[in-house]
């Protein structure tokens, strides 16, 4: 019963080790991504759909940039700048 109950705790562990994460691991990043989203969702229709669409295409190219340590160091100041555009871009939102 033991073992059982301990592989039971390790599958858990794995599972939710490997799970799908929608964190990109820089701040700035996960800001932009986040209020993006919430901008999508405040203007809705086509255009908040496509906003969705380019917030998921964002999320999983920033993902695999923060996973390289020299393109890592330059994604804050990229994102950084991608809120600033977006102020423009979307002065309905809160950014």
């Amino acid at each position: 019963m033991h073992r059982f109950a301990c592989g039971l705790a390790f599958a858990t562990l794995v599972v939710g080790a490997c799970g799908k994460s929608d964190s990109i691991g820089v701040a700035e990043c996960d800001a932009y991504v986040q209020k993006l989203e919430k901008c999508a969702d405040k203007i809705g229709g086509n255009e908040g759909e496509s906003l969705k669409r380019f917030s998921k295409m964002m999320l999983e190219s920033w993902k695999g940039s923060a996973g390289k340590p020299e393109e890592k160091d330059m994604l804050a100041k990229t994102c950084a700048q991608a809120i600033e555009d977006s102020k423009k871009k979307n002065p309905q939102c809160e950014w």
